[in-house]
């Protein structure tokens, strides 16, 4: 039987808890379907116009690739990939080059790759971001739940994650970090 107050109550607690994992607000989480859901919603949020830059890396999940090359095609975006040392991690150096080079109008990173496991630098990358005033998107899927998730360190504008994995939620779960210099915007 369907129990109205009992369904709010959960989900308000699920706004509560995944704020805490975050160190963030209840306000900034937004509940999404699964983690592919959750980017895309980040990414609909931005207005891409032609001419503008997307920086990623080689090691980003499928689903994300495709939304960027769907994004390329409608709009004219340029794609631009940051190197890896040979360890794996992102080339920083690289990274702010680029970042300064082609003045993204999003930065957006895997934080551990499904295919490698590599748990990538997004603190640093972050400051690089926020240094020159860049939305930065970081993919948490593999990483809320596996391992502490700090947004307010990472200083990212969106991060998404999904329910199912290390935080043993239901499939079709997913959420949305949005920061509240994306919100007030």
């Amino acid at each position: 039987i369907f129990n109205k107050n009992k369904e709010s109550e959960s989900l308000e607690k699920f706004y509560i808890e995944t704020a805490k994992l975050l160190n963030t607000k209840p306000n900034n989480i937004a509940f999404a379907n699964s983690a592919t859901d959750a980017f895309s919603r980040a990414l609909s949020s931005i207005t891409f116009q032609a001419g503008d830059c997307i920086i990623t890396s080689d090691d980003d999940y499928v689903s994300n690739q495709f939304a960027f090359f769907s994004l390329r095609n409608r709009y004219k975006i340029q794609l631009i990939r940051t190197q890896n040392l040979e360890n794996g991690d992102i080339d920083l150096a690289d990274f702010e080059q680029k970042v300064v080079q082609y003045r993204p109008k999003l930065v957006a990173i895997t934080h551990i790759p499904t295919n490698t496991s590599k748990i990538q630098d997004v603190v640093s990358i972050g400051k690089i971001c926020n240094k020159y005033d860049t939305l930065y998107l970081v993919d948490a899927c593999q990483s809320v739940g596996h391992m502490p998730v700090d947004v307010q360190k990472i200083g990212c504008d969106f991060l998404s994650a999904t329910g199912r994995k290390f935080l043993r939620g239901p499939r079709g779960t997913g959420f949305l970090y949005v920061s509240d210099k994306v919100l007030q915007a």
